[in-house]
């Protein structure tokens, strides 16, 4: 996302394109991943990936809905980028947090 966020900054056709493509291949296989986790996860790394995936899902859709309109809008992408380093990215990383646990492994976090 924060690819395409970027090239959306830059406002360059070419890098816009390319970053749309490797957001929808990254969220197809984090759907698909999150599909198979489901069936073998234990609770806690579950919930530490619903509560993830929930907000990785409302990030998404708010950048598919703005897309290619906030081109070349440095204030309002920034805006999203702000958003997503606040109230994304450490529920990734506590996701991340939980599957060491459950791994055994002590985390550096």
């Amino acid at each position: 996302m924060t690819n395409y966020l970027h090239a959306l900054r830059h406002n360059s056709d070419v890098d816009v394109e390319a970053s749309l493509s490797q957001l929808e291949a990254s969220r197809s296989a984090y759907r698909d991943t999150y599909s198979e986790a489901q069936m073998i996860a234990p609770r806690p790394v579950l919930h530490a990936s619903s509560v993830a995936k929930t907000r990785l899902n409302n990030a998404y859709g708010k950048i598919k809905q703005l897309g290619p309109s906030l081109s070349g809008r440095t204030a309002e992408l920034q805006a999203l980028e702000d958003e997503l380093h606040q109230k994304v990215w450490p529920y990734v990383g506590e996701q991340k947090v939980a599957m060491r646990s459950d791994l055994g492994i002590e985390s550096d976090d």
